[in-house]
């Protein structure tokens, strides 16, 4: 019951995160939200930008993201932003996403400290139902999370 409980009070949370974010201006695509499972049987829940959208962003975890037609979701990378500058890990993201071929952004804004996010992405990569194809790519089913 106290996971149970702990999961909630965490959506709620998040949810009023992505409520303030909203009032910044962030908004996320169509109003999109992901939520990535964990190792531990948590939940993450990531707001959903577009690449060309993604806004100024705070210290946050990321996941680089392809989203395939059939809304299969191809991760390209996952990380945290570390510049203290919003612009800067806007940028970082961009370039990276760029590089990569990614077309979503999607942005999990609860962790308070490096170390939290760290968890937070450890807990998710190591969670995630995978199939790596010839190229070692990750692939997740979208519709599986």
């Amino acid at each position: 019951m106290s996971t149970r409980v702990d999961q909630l009070s965490e959506i709620f949370e998040a949810f009023q995160q992505a409520q303030e974010t909203e009032a910044q201006g962030l908004t996320p695509a169509a109003g999109e939200f992901e939520f990535w499972p964990g190792a531990s049987g948590g939940c993450y829940v990531h707001s959903v930008f577009r690449l060309r959208d993604c806004p100024e962003l705070p210290k946050a975890c990321y996941i680089l993201v392809n989203r395939h037609d059939t809304g299969a979701c191809e991760i390209r990378a996952m990380g945290q932003t570390t510049h203290d500058s919003a612009t800067l890990n806007r940028a970082q993201i961009r370039q990276q996403a760029a590089e990569l071929g990614a077309n979503e952004v999607h942005v999990h804004f609860l962790g308070t400290s490096y170390r939290d996010r760290a968890v937070v992405l450890f807990d998710i990569e190591t969670g995630l139902t995978t199939a790596a194809d010839e190229d070692g790519e990750l692939y997740v089913d979208a519709l599986a999370h």
